[in-house]
């Protein structure tokens, strides 16, 4: 399915606004995927952006966590892996969610609602 990540990562959004609204908590994502000229791309490696980083960054309750969306068959790459274990290594927590369910029961757990 065509953008499947994508739709996964916009449903999860709109539920995690629903159950967790602002200004208590916080979703925002990390735009470090997609194409872009090279232009474009220079540029924003310049700013800091890094392959690896999460897609999504989660705060509420004097907690970050960081959340990686997949689609049912997509795979951790190895600067996937590599953030991941950088930010686990400094407690910073990293979940990879491949459903809408895994998602919930994920940050429902973290912030023990």
């Amino acid at each position: 399915m065509k953008h499947a990540e994508s739709n996964l990562q916009r449903l999860c959004v709109r539920w995690f606004l629903l159950q967790y609204p602002e200004p208590r908590y916080l979703i925002a994502a990390i735009p470090n995927g997609g194409h872009r000229n090279r232009i474009t791309a220079a540029i924003m490696k310049g700013e800091g952006v890094r392959a690896g980083v999460p897609d999504l960054i989660i705060i509420g309750q004097n907690k970050i966590m960081f959340v990686e969306m997949k689609s049912d068959k997509g795979r951790l790459s190895d600067s996937q892996k590599e953030v991941a274990a950088i930010m686990m290594g400094n407690s910073i927590p990293v979940a990879v969610c491949n459903s809408f369910d895994l998602f919930q029961w994920t940050v429902n757990e973290w912030f023990k609602k």
